[in-house]
């Protein structure tokens, strides 16, 4: 149920599961955490809550870490925030082997391409 919530981007009712039992480290059947669901929903706040339970580089069956999620959906705001957490995979490769700053570049999200340069992704 919370992963439908996350998905559904209520965070209120993630909130509430939460404080009532719900396991906030569930994953789908495709490996997505909530903290998936909102890298490509794109709501900064509920991606800030997620990161103080989930792990900030975990793949989903994709192969697709949360900033390559951000990526994908081209969430600026996001991908800027997660580009500067201490624990980020810089390198973290998905199913194309392509590191978050090579995913943005093919995908042509320049203004995220800059972000990742400057704090320190590489090709």
């Amino acid at each position: 149920m919370i992963l439908e919530a996350s998905r559904e981007s209520n965070l209120c009712l993630v909130k509430h599961l939460f404080n009532y039992g719900a396991d906030i480290r569930s994953k789908n059947n495709y490996n997505r955490t909530i903290l998936h669901f909102f890298c490509y929903r794109g709501n900064l706040e509920w991606v800030k809550f997620a990161l103080k339970f989930l792990d900030i580089n975990a793949k989903d069956d994709a192969v697709m870490t949360p900033i390559h999620k951000a990526i994908h959906y081209n969430n600026v705001d996001v991908c800027e925030y997660l580009s500067t957490q201490p624990n980020i995979d810089k390198c973290a490769k998905n199913s194309e082997n392509e590191t978050p700053l090579q995913f943005a570049l093919r995908l042509n999200r320049e203004p995220i391409v800059e972000i990742l340069r400057r704090n320190g992704f590489i090709e």
